[in-house]
């Protein structure tokens, strides 16, 4: 008797992995019936952008070594993280009031040391 979706016993080769689960194979094919375990869980979307925009995540995908899919994914990560570290802010200045130039300037020397950054290799602003 077999469950929905498996084969019969008799087509199967029965293999312990690591932790002593066992993991279904198919013959010749190493087909894994029961892989969950080795592979990521994704959500598939389908967006739209700009082909300059398209090209430049590509090539920026490329230059790290790594998928558009990932190179988006990290970005995007990075983008929430900001916004969440903007709120938390903006939550204790609403406790506790405005920081002051100086607690700026020190969390800024701060958060540059933590980053590995020189202080004077800054990005400078320029007025347009």
């Amino acid at each position: 008797m077999t469950r929905t979706g498996e084969l019969p016993r008799s087509h199967l080769v029965v293999l312990p992995d690591r932790e002593g689960d066992l993991l279904w194979r198919r013959g010749l094919l190493s087909y894994f019936l029961y892989y969950r375990r080795v592979m990521a869980q994704r959500h598939k979307r389908s967006i739209s952008l700009p082909p300059e925009l398209d090209e430049a995540i590509e090539g920026a995908a490329h230059a790290e070594g790594t998928t558009v899919s990932a190179w988006i994914a990290e970005t995007a990560a990075h983008r929430l993280r900001l916004d969440a570290g903007r709120s938390a802010i903006a939550a204790w200045e609403a406790d506790n009031g405005a920081l002051t130039p100086d607690e700026l300037a020190e969390g800024l020397q701060r958060a540059r040391r933590l980053l590995g950054r020189d202080a004077g290799r800054g990005r400078t602003r320029t007025s347009a």
